[in-house]
Formats: C-alpha cells, sequence, structure tokens
C-alpha cells in the first residue's frame, strides 16, 4: 500500500473541556488520508474518562487526556471531571421520638439524586439519651433530649432532634378477661402493665355497679345477683374493660330424711323422744341451703329456734322451707307411749283379777255342795 506523503490532518469538533462525573459525550471529529478505521481514541486515565468506540464516559474526578490516534498523527485535549456536588440531605422525618428502649430508622438520602458521592455518616450528639448506626438506625436509650447529624460529601449536614421519653403503659393483661361469679365467693383479680418495662405502672380500678361487685385491693366482692363492668385505665389512659356476672346455683329441690327418728306403736313418735329429722337438698351444690321449719300445731310441735320441739300429744304437720321456694312437709303423731303401756298393763291386771275371783267363787261353790246320799 501507498503510504501518504502527507500527515493526516485530524480536527476534533466538539471537544469537551469540562465533565461531570456520570456524564457520558459522543466525541466527533474529521480525518483525512487515513481510514477511519485506523484511527483509536484513548484516555491517560480511565478512572477518571472511559472511552468506548466514540463515547467518553466520565467516571471519576480529575484531569485526563483524550488522544485520537491515527496512522501518522495524533491529536489531544484535556477534560477535567468533577464530581456533581450534593446540596441537601433528605429523610422521611424531621423529628425523632421514642421511648426508651425503641429503635427508628433514618430514611436519609442525598440530593440530587445524580450526586456523585453518596455516602452518610451518622452522629448522636448525646449518647447517654441515644445512639445511631452507620446504617442511620436510631436507639433510644435514656429520657432526655439529643440530636443526630447526618453528614454527606462536601460537609453538607442535617441535625434531626430527638427526643426520648419513658417506656409507657401500652397494654393491660389480666387472669380473666371475663368473671362469673358465685354470690357468696369472693374472687381474685390479678393485672400486669404490659410492656414490662414500663417506668410508671400504676392504674385504677373501677367497678361500673358497685351493688353488684366491688373491687377491694384486687379482690372481687359480689353484693348481689346481675351484671356490671371492671373498668382498669393506665395512668396514660390505656384502658381495659372486663364483664362481670354475679349468679346463685338455684335450689331445684327439699326433702325430709327421717330415717333416723324412731317411732313406736304403727309409727307415732313418743312425746320423751328428740326428734331426728333431717333435710336433703337438691342439687348439694345449690348457693343457698338455709332451711326453715314450721308446724301447724305449735301445742303438739313447737317450732323454737328453728328447731322442731315436742310440746304434747296430737298431730301436726311439719314443713320445711328450702331456699329458692322449694319445701317438702311430713305429718306426724305424737303419743305417750309410757301412758298407754300402763294403761295397757293395768287393764290386763284387772281381767286376771276378775278371772282369779271368778275362779275361787267357783270352786267355793263346788265345796258347799253336798254329795247325795246313796
Amino acid at each position: 500500500q501507498t503510504q501518504p506523503k502527507e500527515k493526516d490532518t485530524i480536527k476534533i469538533h466538539n471537544a469537551p473541556a469540562e465533565l461531570k462525573v456520570g456524564d457520558s459525550h459522543q466525541l466527533e471529529y474529521t480525518i483525512t488520508f487515513t481510514d477511519q478505521e485506523q484511527v483509536t481514541i484513548g484516555s491517560s486515565d480511565e478512572s477518571v474518562v472511559k472511552v468506548q468506540d466514540n463515547r467518553l464516559q466520565a467516571v471519576g474526578e480529575g484531569e485526563a487526556t483524550i488522544t485520537v490516534q491515527s496512522y501518522n498523527n495524533s491529536q489531544s485535549f484535556s477534560i477535567h471531571v468533577k464530581a456533581i456536588p450534593v446540596e441537601a440531605i433528605q429523610t422521611n422525618q424531621d423529628t425523632v421520638s421514642l421511648e426508651a428502649g425503641q429503635k427508628c430508622a433514618i430514611g436519609a438520602k442525598v440530593a440530587p439524586d445524580t450526586a456523585t458521592y453518596k455516602d452518610l455518616a451518622y452522629s448522636s450528639s448525646d449518647e447517654s439519651v441515644a445512639t445511631v448506626d452507620g446504617g442511620g438506625t436510631v436507639t433510644a436509650i435514656a429520657p432526655g433530649e439529643a440530636e443526630i447529624v447526618i453528614t454527606a460529601h462536601g460537609n453538607v449536614t442535617l441535625s434531626i432532634p430527638v427526643s426520648v421519653t419513658e417506656v409507657r403503659p401500652q397494654g393491660i393483661l389480666t387472669n380473666r378477661d371475663v368473671f362469673q361469679i358465685e354470690i357468696t365467693e369472693d374472687d381474685a383479680l390479678q393485672v400486669q402493665i404490659v410492656p414490662t418495662n414500663a417506668a410508671n405502672k400504676a392504674y385504677e380500678i373501677e367497678s361500673l355497679d358497685p351493688s353488684v361487685v366491688l373491687i377491694e385491693d384486687g379482690t372481687l366482692k359480689p353484693q348481689k345477683e346481675g351484671e356490671t363492668v371492671l373498668r382498669i385505665t393506665t395512668w396514660n389512659d390505656v384502658v381495659k374493660e372486663i364483664p362481670v356476672s354475679v349468679y346463685h346455683i338455684p335450689a331445684e329441690s327439699i326433702q325430709i330424711d327421717d330415717h333416723s327418728q324412731k317411732y313406736v306403736y304403727g309409727g307415732h313418735i313418743d312425746i320423751d323422744a328428740v326428734l331426728s329429722l333431717e333435710t336433703v337438698l337438691t342439687p348439694g351444690t345449690c348457693t343457698y341451703k338455709e332451711v326453715t321449719w314450721t308446724s301447724e300445731e305449735s301445742s303438739v310441735i313447737e317450732i323454737k329456734d328453728n328447731v322442731p320441739v315436742i310440746r304434747g300429744t296430737g298431730k301436726t304437720t311439719l314443713t320445711a322451707h328450702g331456699p329458692d321456694g322449694t319445701s317438702d312437709s311430713i305429718t306426724v303423731t305424737v303419743i305417750d307411749w309410757g301412758l298407754r303401756k300402763g294403761i295397757a298393763a293395768t287393764g290386763a291386771g284387772v281381767v286376771w283379777i276378775i278371772v282369779v275371783t271368778f275362779s275361787i267363787l267357783y270352786l267355793k261353790k263346788r265345796r258347799g255342795r253336798k254329795k247325795p246320799a246313796k
């Protein structure tokens, strides 16, 4: 191939003097004599400017020389690449309020998005109040005030106030969420404030109807049957309400049991006997167990201090009155068994005397008869 006698003429039409990191520039040039395919473009520092085909890519701060090289000539120019500065720091919150022990991530970034250096550094003005890690997560340590300082490239800073308060109650746990209490029984209410590290766990309990249930030192004291609600309130107005029902188990029936009673003379009771009458309530678990007695004839059996006591002979009906309107009756006859036995013995003796008397008279009469003469 015949070489040209003159050097190539290289003319660059749009050599940039300055680029910003991230910029891309299509280089245009004209060259004589030499075939375009024999032209190369190079960069003196590819950490500043990279060249691919005819495109210049600014990748870092600094100075780079770009050279367009033909077969027998070259043309160069310098490019100054500078960073896109951080103009501001943006966050998703202007202030941070936490309770001791809580954490919060500060969502911070630089602006504009095209800024060359996007790294951020975090620090706390008072680590006894709050600390911050390299990712921007704030941890509340103790009540107080502090500032989280965010620093970007170019000494761009942003301060975010942090307020740390004591741990407050967030919920109320109890040993039961519903109480059903038999009216004759007390019950205990156990309360736990959560979280357990809450600084102030003070609370109040009230019964919305004290005529149904009273609350004293954590003890539920039923007053009458009915429905009410216990309301528990913390100092920061966390509230829990617990329904309370007061009831009694009703008696279904009462039965008089006389199996221990001693009877005489055909099912009667001797006037000198002690009454042994018992009562059985069904069900045995019924709440009220009080039984009262009445007698139709107090001259036969009197009710004294709610105990049937024999006073005389005769017939009467005793009634046992149980709870919830239940009742049962028994009819008894009281006799003087000792007197009856005496009368019976006396009657037998009289009969015996009469028989003996008649026997004696009969014998005497027989003896007084004369024998007939032979």
